[in-house]
C-alpha cells in the first residue's frame, strides 16, 4: 500500500521488502508513463508484460514480471462504455471475452451491440511456452523426489527441466539443493550463483539472503 498511512505498518513493510510487489509496481509505472493512449488492447498488453524495469529480460515465469504466468484471474473494464473483458486463461495469455455489462445488468435496451474479444497472446501456442510448462512439471517432480530422499532421481528430472528452461531461477535453486545433498559442492555453488543472477531484482529478497548464506557456507 502506497499511502503514507501505511508506512509504519509491519505487514505492509514485509510485503515491500520481501516480495516482488514494489518492483512490479515500478515496472507498471514505467509502462504507464510512456504516453501511449490506454484502450482495452493496451491495458491487456500491460497485463501481459514479461520484462523488468528498463526492458530487462527476465525469462518466463519470473516472479518480478507483471505477467509471471501465475495470475488467477484478470479483467479489463471500460466503465464509460459499460464493457468488461474477462481473461479465459491460463494466466493472462488466453482470449479476453467481451461482455456487455449494460445488457448483463438489465440496463440496456434494444439489440446487443457487437463486441470484439481481445485475442490470445501468441506465446500461448508457442514452443517456448510448451517447453516452460514441461519444465515446471519436471521441476515439481524433482522437488518431490528430493523430499522423499531420492536426490539422484531428483537430479534426473531437474536436468530434463534445465534442458527445456535454462533460465528458470527456481530450478537453479532446486538444483543447488540437489547437488548439495549429493555432496557435489562445486556444482551446487554454480547453480546457487545462477539462481542469484536470475533473481537479482529486488523481489523475494528473503530467499536470496538464504541462498547467499548457503553459498557462504559452501565457500567457507
Amino acid at each position: 500500500m502506497m499511502d503514507e498511512t501505511f508506512e509504519s505498518d509491519l505487514q505492509n513493510e514485509w510485503v515491500r521488502r520481501y516480495t516482488s510487489s514494489g518492483y512490479r509496481y515500478d515496472r507498471l509505472e514505467e509502462l504507464l508513463d510512456t504516453g501511449e493512449p490506454m484502450d482495452p488492447a493496451r491495458a491487456v498488453s500491460v497485463l501481459r508484460d514479461r520484462r523488468g524495469k528498463g526492458e530487462e529480460e527476465l525469462g518466463l515465469g519470473n516472479r518480478n514480471a507483471l505477467e509471471n504466468l501465475t495470475t488467477t484471474q484478470s479483467v479489463v473494464v471500460d466503465a464509460t462504455a459499460m464493457v468488461i473483458w474477462v481473461a479465459e486463461g491460463p494466466s493472462t495469455l488466453g482470449r479476453y471475452q467481451a461482455i456487455d455489462l449494460a445488457r448483463a445488468l438489465g440496463r440496456g435496451e434494444g439489440p446487443a451491440a457487437p463486441l470484439d474479444d481481445l485475442p490470445v497472446d501468441p506465446l500461448l501456442y508457442s514452443e517456448e511456452f510448451r517447453d516452460y510448462q514441461e519444465a515446471i512439471e519436471a521441476t515439481d517432480h524433482a522437488r518431490v523426489m528430493l523430499g522423499r530422499g531420492m536426490p539422484e532421481r531428483a537430479r534426473w528430472s531437474a536436468q530434463v527441466a534445465l534442458a527445456l528452461a535454462p533460465d528458470l531461477g527456481e530450478l537453479h535453486r532446486l538444483l543447488g539443493d540437489i547437488e548439495r545433498e549429493l555432496g557435489n559442492r562445486d556444482e551446487a555453488r554454480e547453480h546457487y550463483r545462477r539462481y542469484l543472477e536470475l533473481e537479482l531484482v529486488p523481489g523475494r529478497r528473503r530467499e536470496q539472503v538464504r541462498v547467499e548464506g548457503i553459498l557462504a557456507e559452501l565457500e567457507g
